[in-house]
Protein backbone atom coordinates (compact mmCIF):
# COMPACT_ATOMS: atom_id res chain seq x y z
CA UNK A 1 0.00 0.00 0.00
CA UNK A 2 1.91 3.51 -1.20
CA UNK A 3 1.28 6.25 1.34
CA UNK A 4 -0.33 9.45 -0.79
CA UNK A 5 0.80 12.62 0.87
CA UNK A 6 -2.25 14.10 1.86
CA UNK A 7 -2.65 18.72 1.81
CA UNK A 8 -1.52 20.63 4.92
CA UNK A 9 -4.94 21.68 5.81
CA UNK A 10 -6.50 18.04 5.68
CA UNK A 11 -3.84 16.90 7.80
CA UNK A 12 -5.09 20.18 10.27
CA UNK A 13 -8.60 19.26 10.31
CA UNK A 14 -7.06 15.22 11.28
CA UNK A 15 -5.11 16.40 14.17
CA UNK A 16 -8.38 18.82 14.86
CA UNK A 17 -10.93 16.10 15.13
CA UNK A 18 -8.54 13.73 16.74
CA UNK A 19 -7.91 16.81 19.52
CA UNK A 20 -11.76 16.99 20.30
CA UNK A 21 -12.14 13.23 20.02
CA UNK A 22 -9.64 13.15 22.91
CA UNK A 23 -11.30 15.30 24.92
CA UNK A 24 -14.71 13.80 24.21
CA UNK A 25 -13.18 10.90 25.88
CA UNK A 26 -11.50 13.08 28.77
CA UNK A 27 -13.06 10.48 31.26
CA UNK A 28 -10.79 7.84 30.20
CA UNK A 29 -7.78 10.70 30.51
CA UNK A 30 -8.86 11.38 33.78
CA UNK A 31 -9.19 7.67 35.85
CA UNK A 32 -5.44 7.34 34.33
CA UNK A 33 -4.34 10.49 35.49
CA UNK A 34 -5.55 10.62 39.13
CA UNK A 35 -4.90 7.07 39.32
CA UNK A 36 -1.30 7.45 39.08
CA UNK A 37 -1.57 11.38 40.83
CA UNK A 38 -4.02 10.40 42.94
CA UNK A 39 -4.69 6.82 44.14
CA UNK A 40 -1.10 6.61 44.06
CA UNK A 41 1.82 9.18 43.67
CA UNK A 42 3.96 7.95 41.17
CA UNK A 43 7.15 9.99 41.31
CA UNK A 44 8.99 8.63 37.94
CA UNK A 45 6.02 10.23 35.78
CA UNK A 46 6.88 13.44 37.02
CA UNK A 47 10.69 13.51 36.23
CA UNK A 48 9.89 15.06 33.13
CA UNK A 49 8.05 17.96 34.34
CA UNK A 50 9.94 18.51 37.17
CA UNK A 51 13.19 18.47 35.19
CA UNK A 52 11.84 20.98 32.66
CA UNK A 53 10.69 23.06 35.58
CA UNK A 54 14.19 23.01 37.07
CA UNK A 55 15.60 24.03 33.36
CA UNK A 56 12.84 26.82 32.81
CA UNK A 57 14.21 28.18 36.37
CA UNK A 58 18.16 28.10 36.23
CA UNK A 59 19.70 26.12 33.69
CA UNK A 60 22.63 25.51 35.48
CA UNK A 61 19.81 23.60 38.07
CA UNK A 62 19.98 20.72 36.14
CA UNK A 63 23.43 19.45 36.80
CA UNK A 64 22.47 17.64 39.43
CA UNK A 65 19.66 15.26 38.13
CA UNK A 66 20.05 11.71 38.59
CA UNK A 67 17.56 10.41 35.91
CA UNK A 68 16.54 7.07 35.02
CA UNK A 69 18.20 4.54 32.45
CA UNK A 70 16.13 6.35 29.91
CA UNK A 71 16.96 10.14 29.88
CA UNK A 72 13.05 10.79 27.93
CA UNK A 73 15.64 13.46 25.82
CA UNK A 74 13.35 13.12 23.07
CA UNK A 75 10.56 13.90 22.73
CA UNK A 76 9.42 13.28 26.34
CA UNK A 77 11.61 16.59 27.86
CA UNK A 78 11.51 18.28 24.04
CA UNK A 79 7.71 18.33 24.33
CA UNK A 80 7.08 18.83 28.08
CA UNK A 81 9.49 22.03 27.61
CA UNK A 82 7.68 23.15 24.95
CA UNK A 83 4.02 22.51 26.98
CA UNK A 84 5.63 24.51 29.81
CA UNK A 85 6.34 27.48 27.86
CA UNK A 86 2.47 27.65 26.92
CA UNK A 87 0.45 26.07 29.63
CA UNK A 88 1.04 26.56 33.22
CA UNK A 89 -1.00 24.04 34.20
CA UNK A 90 0.19 20.76 35.13
CA UNK A 91 -3.29 18.79 34.69
CA UNK A 92 -3.40 19.94 30.74
CA UNK A 93 0.63 19.54 30.21
CA UNK A 94 -0.38 15.80 31.08
CA UNK A 95 -3.41 15.88 28.94
CA UNK A 96 -1.22 17.00 26.13
CA UNK A 97 1.33 15.25 26.81
CA UNK A 98 -1.56 11.62 26.97
CA UNK A 99 -2.75 12.90 23.53
CA UNK A 100 0.76 12.93 22.12
CA UNK A 101 1.19 8.97 22.94
CA UNK A 102 -2.32 8.57 21.20
CA UNK A 103 -1.52 10.49 18.18
CA UNK A 104 1.93 8.41 18.10
CA UNK A 105 0.09 5.60 18.13
CA UNK A 106 -1.46 6.64 14.73
CA UNK A 107 1.45 7.68 13.51
CA UNK A 108 3.27 4.24 13.76
CA UNK A 109 0.40 2.15 12.55
CA UNK A 110 0.12 4.90 9.33
CA UNK A 111 3.61 4.20 9.13
CA UNK A 112 2.74 0.10 8.62
CA UNK A 113 0.71 0.86 5.78
CA UNK A 114 -2.35 0.57 7.92
CA UNK A 115 -5.30 2.90 7.37
CA UNK A 116 -6.37 5.71 8.98
CA UNK A 117 -9.66 4.66 10.66
CA UNK A 118 -7.33 1.57 12.12
CA UNK A 119 -4.97 3.13 13.32
CA UNK A 120 -7.39 5.56 14.91
CA UNK A 121 -9.28 2.40 16.39
CA UNK A 122 -5.51 0.61 17.69
CA UNK A 123 -5.15 4.43 19.54
CA UNK A 124 -8.82 4.18 21.17
CA UNK A 125 -8.32 0.34 22.00
CA UNK A 126 -4.93 1.35 24.03
CA UNK A 127 -6.81 4.40 25.63
CA UNK A 128 -9.45 1.79 26.67
CA UNK A 129 -6.61 -0.53 27.86
CA UNK A 130 -5.48 2.43 30.02
CA UNK A 131 -9.07 3.28 31.35
CA UNK A 132 -9.94 -0.29 32.49
CA UNK A 133 -6.40 -1.29 33.62
CA UNK A 134 -4.75 2.21 34.74
CA UNK A 135 -2.19 0.69 36.58
CA UNK A 136 -0.78 -1.37 34.38
CA UNK A 137 -1.16 -0.04 30.54
CA UNK A 138 -2.55 3.09 31.66
CA UNK A 139 1.32 4.02 31.97
CA UNK A 140 1.36 4.00 28.25
CA UNK A 141 -0.13 7.99 28.37
CA UNK A 142 2.65 9.43 30.83
CA UNK A 143 5.36 10.85 30.65
CA UNK A 144 8.98 8.72 30.84
CA UNK A 145 6.86 5.40 30.82
CA UNK A 146 8.20 4.23 27.13
CA UNK A 147 4.80 5.32 25.43
CA UNK A 148 6.89 7.40 23.53
CA UNK A 149 8.97 4.40 21.64
CA UNK A 150 6.13 4.41 19.00
CA UNK A 151 7.21 7.65 18.05
CA UNK A 152 10.88 7.26 17.34
CA UNK A 153 9.70 3.84 15.76
CA UNK A 154 7.46 6.01 13.49
CA UNK A 155 9.92 8.50 13.08
CA UNK A 156 12.45 6.27 11.35
CA UNK A 157 10.17 4.50 9.88
CA UNK A 158 9.14 7.74 7.94
CA UNK A 159 12.53 8.11 6.97
CA UNK A 160 13.06 5.14 5.61
CA UNK A 161 9.62 5.32 3.66
CA UNK A 162 9.67 4.88 -0.22
CA UNK A 163 11.83 2.15 -2.30
CA UNK A 164 14.52 4.29 -3.27
CA UNK A 165 17.96 3.28 -1.94
CA UNK A 166 19.42 5.51 1.18
CA UNK A 167 20.99 9.10 0.09
CA UNK A 168 24.25 10.20 1.52
CA UNK A 169 22.32 12.53 3.79
CA UNK A 170 19.24 10.32 4.67
CA UNK A 171 22.05 7.54 5.75
CA UNK A 172 23.36 10.47 8.14
CA UNK A 173 19.92 11.50 9.22
CA UNK A 174 18.72 7.71 10.21
CA UNK A 175 21.98 7.15 11.97
CA UNK A 176 21.39 10.25 14.26
CA UNK A 177 17.91 9.99 15.04
CA UNK A 178 18.72 6.26 15.63
CA UNK A 179 21.19 7.22 18.34
CA UNK A 180 18.95 9.87 19.76
CA UNK A 181 16.39 7.02 20.17
CA UNK A 182 18.59 4.82 21.74
CA UNK A 183 20.22 7.51 24.14
CA UNK A 184 16.30 8.75 25.01
CA UNK A 185 14.44 5.39 25.32
CA UNK A 186 17.11 2.87 26.18
CA UNK A 187 14.36 0.14 25.31
CA UNK A 188 13.97 1.54 21.98
CA UNK A 189 17.02 -0.60 21.78
CA UNK A 190 15.69 -3.27 22.86
CA UNK A 191 11.97 -3.38 21.28
CA UNK A 192 13.01 -1.74 17.97
CA UNK A 193 16.55 -1.19 16.64
CA UNK A 194 17.20 -4.83 15.68
CA UNK A 195 13.59 -4.73 13.73
CA UNK A 196 14.95 -1.78 12.00
CA UNK A 197 17.89 -2.83 10.67
CA UNK A 198 16.68 -6.56 9.43
CA UNK A 199 14.24 -3.98 7.50
CA UNK A 200 16.52 -2.23 6.15
CA UNK A 201 18.76 -5.09 5.26
CA UNK A 202 15.67 -6.66 3.89
CA UNK A 203 14.10 -4.20 2.22
CA UNK A 204 17.44 -3.47 0.27
CA UNK A 205 17.10 -0.12 1.09
CA UNK A 206 20.95 0.61 1.33
CA UNK A 207 24.32 0.47 -0.09
CA UNK A 208 27.59 -0.48 1.75
CA UNK A 209 28.40 3.10 1.19
CA UNK A 210 25.44 4.36 3.03
CA UNK A 211 24.93 1.46 5.53
CA UNK A 212 28.62 2.61 6.60
CA UNK A 213 27.49 6.52 6.84
CA UNK A 214 24.49 4.92 9.04
CA UNK A 215 26.30 3.32 11.12
CA UNK A 216 29.21 5.83 11.92
CA UNK A 217 26.79 8.69 11.99
CA UNK A 218 24.59 6.67 14.95
CA UNK A 219 28.09 5.74 16.68
CA UNK A 220 29.65 9.55 16.85
CA UNK A 221 25.93 10.67 17.94
CA UNK A 222 25.40 8.82 20.48
CA UNK A 223 28.99 9.18 22.08
CA UNK A 224 28.39 13.30 21.67
CA UNK A 225 25.31 12.57 23.71
CA UNK A 226 26.96 10.65 26.27
CA UNK A 227 29.99 13.46 26.35
CA UNK A 228 27.36 16.09 26.40
CA UNK A 229 25.12 14.56 29.20
CA UNK A 230 28.68 13.50 31.41
CA UNK A 231 29.33 17.62 30.69
CA UNK A 232 26.66 19.16 31.81
CA UNK A 233 26.68 16.98 35.13
CA UNK A 234 23.52 15.16 34.81
CA UNK A 235 23.98 11.45 36.24
CA UNK A 236 21.89 8.46 35.61
CA UNK A 237 22.33 4.21 35.07
CA UNK A 238 24.43 3.45 32.07
CA UNK A 239 24.23 1.02 29.78
CA UNK A 240 27.45 -0.56 30.57
CA UNK A 241 25.97 -1.05 34.09
CA UNK A 242 23.64 -3.57 32.93
CA UNK A 243 24.51 -6.55 34.01
CA UNK A 244 25.24 -8.02 30.54
CA UNK A 245 28.27 -10.86 31.83
CA UNK A 246 25.75 -12.09 34.47
CA UNK A 247 22.67 -12.01 32.96
CA UNK A 248 24.97 -14.12 30.37
CA UNK A 249 26.36 -16.74 32.14
CA UNK A 250 22.73 -16.73 33.83
CA UNK A 251 21.33 -17.91 30.35
CA UNK A 252 24.23 -20.25 30.06
CA UNK A 253 23.64 -22.24 32.71
CA UNK A 254 19.95 -22.16 32.18
CA UNK A 255 19.91 -23.56 28.60
CA UNK A 256 21.94 -26.09 30.01
CA UNK A 257 20.02 -26.99 32.55
CA UNK A 258 16.34 -26.29 31.73
CA UNK A 259 16.27 -24.84 28.32
CA UNK A 260 12.71 -25.99 27.81
CA UNK A 261 11.40 -23.50 31.26
CA UNK A 262 13.40 -20.59 29.48
CA UNK A 263 11.28 -21.11 25.95
CA UNK A 264 8.51 -21.72 28.14
CA UNK A 265 8.65 -18.54 29.99
CA UNK A 266 9.75 -16.40 26.48
CA UNK A 267 6.48 -17.74 25.10
CA UNK A 268 4.35 -17.41 27.53
CA UNK A 269 5.16 -14.27 29.77
CA UNK A 270 4.73 -15.31 33.17
CA UNK A 271 3.09 -12.30 35.94
CA UNK A 272 0.94 -9.83 36.21
CA UNK A 273 0.62 -8.41 33.01
CA UNK A 274 -3.24 -7.74 32.96
CA UNK A 275 -5.54 -9.54 29.96
CA UNK A 276 -1.96 -11.87 29.49
CA UNK A 277 -4.07 -14.98 29.30
CA UNK A 278 -6.04 -13.61 25.68
CA UNK A 279 -3.18 -11.40 24.84
CA UNK A 280 -0.15 -14.06 24.48
CA UNK A 281 -2.07 -16.78 22.59
CA UNK A 282 -3.71 -14.05 20.43
CA UNK A 283 -0.37 -12.74 19.56
CA UNK A 284 1.08 -16.36 18.55
CA UNK A 285 -1.89 -17.37 16.89
CA UNK A 286 -1.69 -14.15 14.29
CA UNK A 287 2.11 -14.64 14.33
CA UNK A 288 1.69 -17.36 12.43
CA UNK A 289 -1.24 -16.73 10.09
CA UNK A 290 0.93 -13.08 9.60
CA UNK A 291 3.88 -15.02 8.31
CA UNK A 292 2.01 -17.56 6.44
CA UNK A 293 0.27 -15.05 4.57
CA UNK A 294 3.34 -13.08 3.47
CA UNK A 295 4.93 -15.96 2.13
CA UNK A 296 2.34 -17.05 0.37
CA UNK A 297 1.53 -13.25 -1.18
CA UNK A 298 5.09 -12.20 -1.05
CA UNK A 299 3.89 -8.70 0.59
CA UNK A 300 5.75 -5.84 2.62
CA UNK A 301 6.89 -7.63 5.38
CA UNK A 302 7.13 -4.31 7.38
CA UNK A 303 4.02 -5.26 9.67
CA UNK A 304 6.21 -8.04 11.09
CA UNK A 305 8.43 -4.99 13.19
CA UNK A 306 5.78 -4.79 15.93
CA UNK A 307 5.70 -8.58 16.49
CA UNK A 308 9.25 -8.62 16.21
CA UNK A 309 9.93 -5.97 18.39
CA UNK A 310 7.52 -7.98 20.84
CA UNK A 311 9.69 -10.97 20.75
CA UNK A 312 12.31 -8.91 21.45
CA UNK A 313 11.10 -7.36 24.30
CA UNK A 314 10.29 -10.78 25.71
CA UNK A 315 13.80 -12.30 25.42
CA UNK A 316 15.23 -9.78 26.88
CA UNK A 317 13.03 -9.90 29.93
CA UNK A 318 13.65 -12.87 31.02
CA UNK A 319 16.84 -13.17 30.23
CA UNK A 320 17.81 -9.76 32.27
CA UNK A 321 15.14 -11.54 35.05
CA UNK A 322 13.20 -8.07 34.52
CA UNK A 323 9.93 -7.51 36.36
CA UNK A 324 7.00 -8.63 34.10
CA UNK A 325 5.49 -4.82 33.34
CA UNK A 326 3.10 -3.78 30.77
CA UNK A 327 5.64 -0.72 30.35
CA UNK A 328 7.68 -3.14 28.31
CA UNK A 329 4.61 -4.88 26.66
CA UNK A 330 3.20 -1.85 24.31
CA UNK A 331 4.19 -4.02 21.33
CA UNK A 332 1.89 -6.90 22.38
CA UNK A 333 -1.80 -4.96 21.89
CA UNK A 334 -0.53 -2.85 19.33
CA UNK A 335 1.06 -6.43 16.85
CA UNK A 336 -2.49 -8.11 17.72
CA UNK A 337 -4.23 -5.18 16.04
CA UNK A 338 -2.21 -4.45 13.27
CA UNK A 339 -1.66 -8.57 12.38
CA UNK A 340 -5.13 -9.32 13.32
CA UNK A 341 -6.27 -6.44 10.40
CA UNK A 342 -3.47 -7.21 8.10
CA UNK A 343 -4.95 -11.06 8.36
CA UNK A 344 -8.35 -9.48 6.94
CA UNK A 345 -6.16 -8.91 3.75
CA UNK A 346 -9.03 -7.96 0.61
CA UNK A 347 -12.07 -8.64 3.00
CA UNK A 348 -13.07 -5.32 2.85
CA UNK A 349 -16.19 -5.11 3.93
CA UNK A 350 -15.59 -7.02 6.83
CA UNK A 351 -12.38 -4.90 7.62
CA UNK A 352 -14.98 -1.73 7.71
CA UNK A 353 -17.52 -2.74 9.78
CA UNK A 354 -14.72 -4.18 12.65
CA UNK A 355 -13.54 -1.25 12.98
CA UNK A 356 -16.42 1.01 12.74
CA UNK A 357 -18.02 -1.89 15.67
CA UNK A 358 -14.35 -1.06 17.19
CA UNK A 359 -14.98 2.43 17.27
CA UNK A 360 -18.21 3.02 18.34
CA UNK A 361 -17.44 0.67 20.96
CA UNK A 362 -15.29 2.32 22.56
CA UNK A 363 -16.35 6.06 22.09
CA UNK A 364 -19.92 5.02 23.01
CA UNK A 365 -19.00 3.72 26.42
CA UNK A 366 -16.10 6.31 27.64
CA UNK A 367 -17.33 9.36 27.02
CA UNK A 368 -17.81 12.47 28.91
CA UNK A 369 -21.74 12.87 28.57
CA UNK A 370 -22.95 9.23 28.75
CA UNK A 371 -20.27 8.83 32.25
CA UNK A 372 -20.18 5.54 33.68
CA UNK A 373 -21.52 5.44 37.33
CA UNK A 374 -18.32 3.17 38.43
CA UNK A 375 -15.89 5.23 36.75
CA UNK A 376 -17.20 8.64 37.48
CA UNK A 377 -16.45 7.30 41.54
CA UNK A 378 -13.39 5.88 41.06
CA UNK A 379 -12.46 9.78 39.20
CA UNK A 380 -14.20 11.21 42.24
CA UNK A 381 -12.45 8.87 44.95
CA UNK A 382 -8.88 9.76 43.18
CA UNK A 383 -9.33 13.18 42.67
CA UNK A 384 -9.91 13.55 46.60
CA UNK A 385 -7.49 11.73 47.91
CA UNK A 386 -5.36 13.96 45.63
CA UNK A 387 -6.57 16.71 46.68
CA UNK A 388 -6.86 16.09 50.88
CA UNK A 389 -3.23 14.43 50.30
CA UNK A 390 -1.64 18.06 49.32
CA UNK A 391 -3.93 20.38 51.31
CA UNK A 392 -3.46 18.12 54.66
CA UNK A 393 0.32 18.22 53.90
CA UNK A 394 0.77 21.80 53.29
CA UNK A 395 -1.53 22.90 56.37
CA UNK A 396 0.36 20.42 58.66
CA UNK A 397 3.98 21.66 57.42
CA UNK A 398 2.95 25.01 58.22
CA UNK A 399 1.66 24.04 61.59
CA UNK A 400 4.70 22.28 62.49
CA UNK A 401 7.26 25.05 61.26
CA UNK A 402 7.81 24.86 57.30
CA UNK A 403 11.12 22.87 58.34
CA UNK A 404 12.41 20.52 56.33
CA UNK A 405 11.42 16.61 56.21
CA UNK A 406 11.89 13.17 55.88
CA UNK A 407 10.22 10.67 53.24
CA UNK A 408 10.82 8.02 51.07
CA UNK A 409 11.55 9.14 47.55
CA UNK A 410 7.85 8.73 46.05
CA UNK A 411 6.66 12.14 48.15
CA UNK A 412 9.33 14.30 47.35
CA UNK A 413 8.73 14.60 43.63
CA UNK A 414 4.82 14.60 44.28
CA UNK A 415 4.53 17.65 46.57
CA UNK A 416 7.57 19.42 44.81
CA UNK A 417 4.88 19.14 41.49
CA UNK A 418 1.65 19.28 42.63
CA UNK A 419 2.45 22.02 46.08
CA UNK A 420 1.32 25.63 46.06
CA UNK A 421 4.23 26.00 48.65
CA UNK A 422 8.35 25.09 48.31
CA UNK A 423 7.54 21.90 50.83
CA UNK A 424 11.06 20.20 51.14
CA UNK A 425 11.46 16.52 51.34
CA UNK A 426 14.44 14.56 51.36
CA UNK A 427 14.24 10.79 50.26
CA UNK A 428 15.31 8.15 51.83
CA UNK A 429 14.89 3.76 51.87
CA UNK A 430 12.99 2.39 54.43
CA UNK A 431 15.94 1.95 56.27
CA UNK A 432 17.43 5.46 56.57
CA UNK A 433 19.81 5.70 53.75
CA UNK A 434 19.81 8.89 51.29
CA UNK A 435 18.19 7.74 47.76
CA UNK A 436 17.85 10.20 45.16
CA UNK A 437 16.37 8.19 43.03
CA UNK A 438 15.48 10.09 39.54
CA UNK A 439 15.64 13.38 41.70
CA UNK A 440 17.90 16.60 41.28
CA UNK A 441 20.53 16.67 44.30
CA UNK A 442 20.90 20.72 44.36
CA UNK A 443 17.25 20.34 46.07
CA UNK A 444 19.40 18.41 49.27
CA UNK A 445 22.40 20.75 49.07
CA UNK A 446 21.87 22.19 52.35
CA UNK A 447 22.94 18.62 53.20
CA UNK A 448 25.89 17.04 52.64
CA UNK A 449 25.48 13.45 53.61
CA UNK A 450 21.66 13.76 54.87
CA UNK A 451 20.38 11.28 57.81
CA UNK A 452 16.77 11.52 58.82
CA UNK A 453 17.62 11.96 62.40
CA UNK A 454 18.57 15.62 61.03
CA UNK A 455 15.08 16.38 60.24
CA UNK A 456 11.64 17.24 62.68
CA UNK A 457 9.16 15.96 60.71
CA UNK A 458 8.55 13.21 57.72
CA UNK A 459 6.13 11.22 55.64
CA UNK A 460 5.31 6.86 55.70
CA UNK A 461 2.44 4.77 54.78
CA UNK A 462 -0.46 5.43 57.19
CA UNK A 463 -0.09 2.16 58.61
CA UNK A 464 3.69 3.14 59.75
CA UNK A 465 4.42 4.16 63.64
CA UNK A 466 7.98 5.28 63.14
CA UNK A 467 9.84 7.30 61.13
CA UNK A 468 12.79 5.93 59.81
CA UNK A 469 13.29 4.21 63.42
CA UNK A 470 12.58 7.32 65.15
CA UNK A 471 9.46 7.49 67.59
CA UNK A 472 6.96 10.21 66.93
CA UNK A 473 5.73 12.88 69.39
CA UNK A 474 2.84 13.97 66.95
CA UNK A 475 0.93 12.36 63.94
CA UNK A 476 -1.36 13.43 61.27
CA UNK A 477 -3.00 11.22 58.37
CA UNK A 478 -3.67 12.49 55.35
CA UNK A 479 -4.84 10.26 53.48
CA UNK A 480 -2.51 7.43 52.89
CA UNK A 481 0.33 9.13 54.35
CA UNK A 482 0.78 9.37 57.99
CA UNK A 483 3.13 12.69 58.73
CA UNK A 484 5.13 11.88 61.89
CA UNK A 485 7.31 15.02 63.80
CA UNK A 486 9.62 13.43 66.40
CA UNK A 487 9.97 17.09 68.57
CA UNK A 488 7.91 19.14 70.14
Amino acid sequence: MVQTKIPPMFFLLRIIFYCLLFLFLLPSFEIIYYYHFGTVTNSDALYPYLFIKDFNTNLHQISGWVTPPSHCLFPDLGFMFLLQLIIDNIYWIHWAFAFFCFLSIIYVMRMLSLSWSIALVTALCFLKLGELYPRDWGQFFLPSFHGTEFFLLALNLHLLRGREILTFGKGILIGITLALSIFSELWFFVHSFIPLILYVLISKKYDLKSLLLMIFAGLGSYQLLLNLQKKIGIGSFQPKQFPIKESLQSLQEILKNEPISLFERIAFVPGNLPLRELLIPSFWILLLFTIYRLWKNQKDPKILLLPLSMLGGMIFIQIGNLEVNARHFYFLPASIIGMFFFNLGSFSFLKKITTLALFLMIVLSSNRFLLDPNLTREIEISKSLHSERITCTIQTWQTWGKSRGASTYWPVKYMRAFSTEQINLIPFTNDGVYYPWVHNLKWDSEYSNPVPKQLDWGIVSANEDLLFGRVGKEFRICADWKLIRTKE
